[in-house]
């Protein structure tokens, strides 16, 4: 059936082009509107809700290893000799001694890296070298990221057969010689995955401090090139809550290296030979520049969610349920779960960070000798030690009292 015509005069045409004609029913636009609102305003909140709970997450997992971890191992030292029989030992207490062992392979491995080496190397290159490289290092982080975190949970379950009591001498050979090289494997891939990360931070304080506005501006477009790899894409809910935890995972990375950055910098311009400490003018340009490459990252992910949300046809409710999600995995507190569902490898990130404050206590102190300054330098550490405890324990409470809150309230909503 053909559409019905309708002839008009040119005064009548003229007069409905000059008038209003009749209003749009109400609901015309509805659904755009809330679809706007949601991708510029409730994608954004919640995400950062998300991401920020996270981080504080991460930041729990990775004073672990500076703190309850080393007082773990400590009680367990001074228990008497006669009850370190493997019966007694719990599967917990082999994984902490074997991060920690993790820990101090990767950071001395770490310390031994040439800075200067590296840094004069990449900076000496071509600009659109330099671009490929950081492309480079971001793919193996997120490779490496997902690897490490599987090795790490087999190596977890390692610990848990190496606890229980063997039947014959066989079977303990067999069960010690798996956990080798379980070790091995978690040891290589958190090797590999801090001088990644170690590398990711010299290109950026190659960026911030040479000067060069060109490789500053490659740093903050090489954000805005990862949206392009996104957001045409289909994502399902379940893949959405893995980007958004692995942007809480790289913003966090992100921060440890630009924390090294900082110290290197400030090693160089007060430590070095003609350096004078109280000469701090290159502090605020460098504070400055700091804020402009966490604004980006922060920016172009919120991009990235906004669109992604918006092409998926996925709400802002869904943000809310990948925190409810977190918080459950907050108050069942096990480092398997990390591995497991965030993704994280703390003891890269603890390497990475053991590197940049390393120097700087160190030359910081270089003027104080004998035993009064090995004194003075047990003194301070013990009161850091203490102080980071605190802090721990105190972020640790606060995160399950939120994490419990934010679990009520959705159990009550449910009801």
């Amino acid at each position: 059936m053909g559409v019905a015509k309708v002839r008009r005069s040119l005064a009548q045409y003229v007069a409905s082009q000059l008038g209003y004609g009749e209003l749009p029913p109400l609901e015309t636009g509805l659904r755009e509107r809330n679809i706007l609102y949601d991708t510029v305003v409730g994608i954004p909140l919640r995400l950062e809700q998300l991401i920020f709970f996270t981080c504080l997450r991460l930041l729990d997992c990775f004073l672990e290893l500076f703190t309850t971890l080393p007082l773990r191992l400590a009680l367990r030292a001074m228990q008497a000799p006669r009850s370190w029989t493997k019966s007694q030992v719990h599967p917990a207490q082999i994984f902490d001694f074997l991060q920690a062992l993790i820990v101090a392979l990767t950071t001395v491995a770490l310390y031994h890296a040439d800075v200067s080496y590296l840094y004069h190397l990449i900076r000496g290159q071509e600009l659109l070298k330099v671009y490929v490289v950081f492309v480079m290092l971001e793919t193996f982080d997120r490779l490496l990221t997902a690897f490490g975190s599987d090795a790490m949970l087999a190596l977890h379950r390692r610990a848990i057969e190496a606890a229980t009591p063997a039947a014959d001498l066989a079977a303990l050979v067999r069960t010690l010689s798996l956990l080798g090289l379980d070790f091995l494997l978690s040891f290589t891939a958190c090797l590999l995955h801090v001088f990644t990360l170690f590398a990711q931070a010299v290109a950026l304080n190659v960026a911030m401090n040479s000067g060069s506005n060109a490789l500053l501006t490659m740093v903050i477009s090489n954000n805005f090139g990862e949206i392009k790899s996104y957001v045409f894409k289909n994502y399902d809910e379940r893949k959405l809550f893995a980007v958004a935890v692995g942007d809480a995972v790289e913003r966090f990375h992100k921060g440890i290296g630009l924390l090294w950055v900082l110290t290197e910098t400030y090693r160089m311009r007060v430590f070095s030979a003609d350096g004078d400490a109280f000469d701090l003018e290159w502090l605020p340009q460098f504070l400055r520049t700091l804020a402009v490459v966490f604004s980006i990252e922060i920016l172009c992910d919120n991009v990235k969610h906004a669109f992604l949300s918006k092409f998926n046809a996925i709400k802002p409710q869904v943000y809310r349920g990948f925190l409810t999600q977190v918080c459950r995995q907050t108050l069942n507190p096990r480092n398997q779960l990390t591995y497991q569902q965030i993704k994280f490898l703390p003891q890269v990130s603890a390497a990475l960070f053991l590197r940049a404050v390393a120097h700087f206590f160190w030359e910081g102190h270089s003027g104080l000798a004998g035993p009064l300054g090995l004194g003075w330098r047990l003194t301070e550490w013990l009161a850091v030690f203490l102080m980071l405890v605190g802090v721990k324990l105190g972020l640790g409470w606060m995160l399950v009292e939120h994490a419990q809150w934010v679990v009520d309230r959705v159990e009550r909503h449910k009801t």
